[in-house]
């Protein structure tokens, strides 16, 4: 599963297919002018990228798909984990990600080669395809997983704990609460949403998104956001964010001005 020829300076040829390898150490081979790695278990990640002999013959492709999840399922908003594939060298590698009907999907978030699918995806089979230009002849796939619908998460999409004092929400990031739910919403008999502790009112849920507009007139400073899921046999889930708010505008290259500073005509 691992070889290591780093000390063999003056190896010219290496044939290694059809094993098992996931790491292969060819660094300090100086003289290297031909490597056969085809099906094995090596990426983007651990693949030479040339070989130090120009002229000589290179074959690393096709390798094994990369594993992903546990025992062919992921839970809706759990993330998978690529980034080790990202970058060949200086050359961002492409993720293409795909249901068992080969249709393209868009993850739910993506960043860094980090990926989740929420509760959206839930009953779906997915599977990621990479292409790297540095090692055009390599399509690198993931094996597929079945998104599983956990247990009922909630997650604040606006506003988050990240709005802090040094960078409140406010007026033109807009005043729009935005959660998603993740999981099976189909027990869920109500969603509630309150500010600060005050009158529980009932949300806007549609796709499995929750839309909340704040009340106008909020005041400057930290507030805190509850949602409360009610399922049919009356249990409760519930999450808070809290955030720092600015009535202030910000970006538009104008603030509060005080008009008591300026002499009458």
């Amino acid at each position: 599963s691992n070889l290591d020829v780093s000390t063999c300076a003056a190896l010219t040829s290496l044939k290694c297919s059809n094993n098992r390898l996931a790491s292969l150490d060819v660094s300090n081979c100086t003289a290297l002018r031909d490597l056969s790695c085809r099906y094995n278990q090596l990426t983007f990640a651990n693949l030479p990228r040339t070989l130090p002999v120009a002229g000589g013959q290179y074959l690393y492709a096709p390798q094994a798909d990369i594993v992903i999840g546990s025992a062919g399922a992921i839970l809706a908003g759990e993330e998978i984990d690529l980034s080790a594939q990202a970058r060949v060298g200086e050359v961002d590698t492409v993720f293409s990600w795909y249901n068992s009907e080969g249709i393209e999907v868009t993850p739910t978030t993506a960043s860094g080669g980090k990926f989740t699918f929420g509760g959206e995806f839930g009953g779906q089979t997915i599977y990621c395809r990479m292409t790297n230009s540095a090692l055009p002849d390599l399509t690198l796939d993931t094996t597929d997983v079945f998104v599983e619908l956990g247990p009922l998460q909630i997650v604040f999409i606006k506003p988050t704990a990240a709005n802090d004092e040094s960078n409140p929400a406010n007026i033109s990031s807009g005043s729009l609460v935005i959660a998603r739910i993740d999981g099976d919403i189909s027990a869920v008999s109500s969603v509630t949403i309150s500010l600060d502790d005050g009158e529980k009112q009932q949300a806007v849920v549609a796709g499995g998104m929750v839309c909340h507009l704040l009340p106008a007139g909020l005041d400057d400073g930290g507030h805190t956001v509850t949602i409360e899921l009610t399922m049919g046999d009356g249990t409760k889930i519930s999450e808070s964010v809290t955030f720092h708010w600015t009535s202030r505008r910000r970006g538009f290259g104008f603030g509060r001005f005080d008009f008591g500073n300026v002499d009458e005509p």
